[in-house]
C-alpha cells in the first residue's frame, strides 16, 4: 500500500512518526536499516540526519509489521 504522510517526529534513525488522516499517527521504521538505538555510539548522528525530512509530505510504501504491532515498514 503507498499513502502521503507528513513527518510529524523522528524517534531515531531508523523510525519516524507520521500523521493519519484517520486515527492519529502511526509509526513508521524503515526496512533494512539497523540505526543505533538510543543510548548506542552513532544514535545522535543517525537521528540528526533523518530529522532531515521532519515535516516534509512524502510518498511511503507500508508493509505492516509482523514483529512490532506499533510499526510500518517502508
Amino acid at each position: 500500500m503507498s499513502v502521503r504522510r507528513k513527518v510529524q517526529k523522528i524517534i531515531d534513525g531508523d523510525t519516524f512518526k507520521v500523521h493519519r488522516r484517520i486515527g492519529g499517527s502511526q509509526y513508521i521504521r524503515i526496512a533494512s536499516i539497523d540505526a543505533p538505538e538510543k543510548g548506542e555510539r552513532g544514535y545522535m548522528s543517525a537521528k540528526r540526519r533523518l530529522n532531515r525530512i521532519r515535516g516534509e509530505t512524502g510518498l511511503c510504501t507500508i508493509t505492516p509489521s509482523c514483529t512490532k504491532s506499533h510499526s510500518s515498514y517502508l
